[in-house]
């Protein structure tokens, strides 16, 4: 059963399916409040309230939250949206190469053609990019001179770097920005706390996710005070927890998480009350003027027969959109493939969807690539299969937000991702969609464990000595973890351009006035000529030792397709010409 049917607010009250009880007046009066602050049209717009009149609906404030916080609150284990090319490297034979820096690579989009591998798409492809810099994202955001001063980010996830600082500011520095000044970055993390490293995945994976995030909040959003989060797993009481604290007392003006998972997995669903509790904290956070950006997910359809949604991926039982992402009271940040040239401009963008060919030495009548009924012998292109893309669709668990009315096409809130026709209109994600391709995706700058071969015998364990050392490296990173952060600084410099206020729960902004000029729209593989091209394009990845080189197409994100207008893979579409600026006069 949808969650939605059991745990739905009234549409005459808000319009949104909300995971609180029917029966309980506070929840019809939050989500009433909320969006009567967030809706354009309503004359309450941007009247936001202070914590200390929200604090009535904080989860756990009446004794039915009590009864609901008291059991079966520890929930699901969510998990980051971070990507590299080394996940398809990894596919490429051997595991993943931790800070792989391609040689060569291409300073912008097409600089470099790889002119010495065998055509495919009937042309030689470029190399991919070696990771744009925040220089180039500032120009293809067109942020002009806007920092984000004097406005706070809140970065949520789980545990947390010992050297982010440090790192983040090398890595600003090395780029020709300016480093963290004296407590422009904080954070809140406690290492004696941590539990269940292990099944979250290690906490070197979170470490790169929270670089990732700090970084490009940073890149966007130069000024912007940066607040890191580390919960003590990635468990949803913990990144609850963590959530609370900011929310409750307005301690970031903007949050971007880059977690989530399916709602429905083989290890068992996300309750309804947990995401009963995520929800109410959503609608404080727009009551109270705070933005919440999610990542939509690195697995388009989430579908359980791909790599990614499978069993050794997040375990998805069906097809099905991410979560928190598909809650209507956050932004769900879907991926693209940005083409930036060589002045800085995106010269094109598409959605963000990989599939991957390797190079390999193709026996007589075996067919690669090239889209004949075979090939000749010599170096091929392999099929790997399709390896991951931005998350989207339609949510069996959430109904039509007021906002997406008449917005988003019928025949996809109408259509779930299993195929079946929806009761009613439903929850589309993706809002927006930012930067999100690994093979276009931003430099980042960490520093890693590097193992060390001295070379001497060692007896005792007859063979090499190995010594491990920490190396800082940088390479590029995707995934919607990187969308994410992205419009968050963006959302940094609007709130400076709206001298400081704060925008609050943007989504109703954004789809009233999504014809104007503001957003790009994402209909295709577009090139600089602005005309759309239905032929597939891509990248070469240079061989690196051990792998030899792959092919990674753009564009292709499984069943989400791009089209005119919303669709399912980048939502209302990209950022385009003085969005900061736009969107604080909505």
């Amino acid at each position: 059963m949808g969650l939605t049917a059991e745990f739905g607010v009234s549409a005459s009250a808000t319009g949104i399916g909300s995971h609180g009880r029917t029966d309980d007046p506070l929840t019809a009066q939050l989500a009433a409040e909320a969006r009567a602050v967030s809706d354009p049209q309503s004359p309450e717009f941007r009247h936001f309230q202070a914590p200390a009149q929200v604090a009535k609906y904080l989860p756990g404030a009446t004794a039915r939250h009590q009864r609901a916080a008291s059991g079966g609150l520890a929930g699901e284990l969510m998990q980051s949206q971070r990507v590299d090319a080394g996940m398809v490297l990894a596919q490429n034979g051997g595991g993943e190469d931790e800070g792989a820096q391609p040689k060569p690579c291409s300073q912008y989009f097409g600089q470099l053609t790889a002119s010495q591998y065998p055509p495919t798409f009937g042309t030689h492809l470029p190399f991919a990019v070696c990771g744009y810099t925040p220089a180039q994202l500032r120009s293809a955001y067109d942020t002009d001179d806007l920092t984000g001063r004097n406005v706070t980010v809140a970065i949520v996830d789980a545990y947390g770097s010992p050297t982010i600082e440090r790192d983040a500011n090398q890595y600003a520095t090395r780029h020709g920005d300016k480093p963290f000044a004296a407590k422009q970055y904080s954070e809140q993390v406690d290492p004696k706390a941590w539990t269940l490293m292990d099944p979250c995945g290690g906490t070197d994976s979170w470490a790169a996710e929270q670089t990732l995030d700090v970084e490009a909040v940073h890149a966007l959003a130069p000024d912007a005070r940066i607040r890191y989060y580390g919960a003590n797993s990635c468990q949803d009481s913990d990144l609850l927890a963590a959530l609370t604290d900011i929310i409750s007392h307005h301690l970031a003006d903007v949050i971007t998480a880059s977690w989530g998972g399916p709602i429905h997995s083989t290890g068992g669903d996300i309750s309804a009350d947990v995401i009963a509790r995520y929800d109410r904290l959503f609608q404080m956070a727009a009551l109270e003027g705070i933005t919440v950006d999610f990542s939509a997910g690195d697995c388009g359809d989430n579908a359980p027969t791909s790599t990614c949604g499978g069993p050794q991926g997040i375990g998805s039982s069906e097809p099905q959109t991410s979560y928190p992402a598909s809650d209507p009271w956050v932004t769900a940040v879907g991926g693209t493939s940005l083409e930036i040239g060589r002045d800085g401009e995106p010269e094109g963008q598409t959605s963000w969807g990989t599939r991957a060919w390797r190079l390999a030495e193709n026996p007589a009548g075996a067919k690669g690539s090239g889209g004949g009924e075979s090939d000749p012998p010599g170096p091929q292109w392999q099929p790997l299969g399709w390896i991951f893309g931005g998350g989207g669709g339609t949510s069996a668990d959430f109904a039509q937000p007021w906002y997406q009315a008449d917005r988003v096409p019928a025949s996809l809130s109408g259509t779930l991702l299993t195929g079946k026709p929806a009761a009613t209109p439903r929850r589309t994600i993706p809002d927006l969609a930012l930067d999100a391709d690994p093979f276009t995706g931003m430099l980042v700058g960490q520093t890693v464990q590097s193992t060390d071969s001295s070379g001497k015998s060692d007896s005792a364990h007859r063979g090499t000595i190995h010594k491990e050392t920490s190396v800082y490296k940088e390479a590029a990173v995707g995934g919607t973890s990187l969308a994410s952060p992205l419009l968050a600084g963006l959302e940094a410099d609007a709130i400076e351009a709206n001298r400081g206020a704060d925008l609050g729960f943007v989504n109703p902004s954004l789809y009233l006035h999504a014809r104007g000029t503001f957003l790009r729209d994402v209909i295709g593989i577009t090139a600089n000529d602005g005309a759309v091209h239905t032929s597939p394009t891509g990248q070469i990845y240079p061989p690196i030792p051990g792998k030899p080189a792959v092919l990674a197409s753009l564009g292709d994100d499984g069943p989400l397709l791009a089209a005119p207008g919303y669709d399912a893979a980048t939502g209302l579409g990209a950022p385009g010409d003085d969005f900061p600026q736009r969107l604080a006069a909505r």
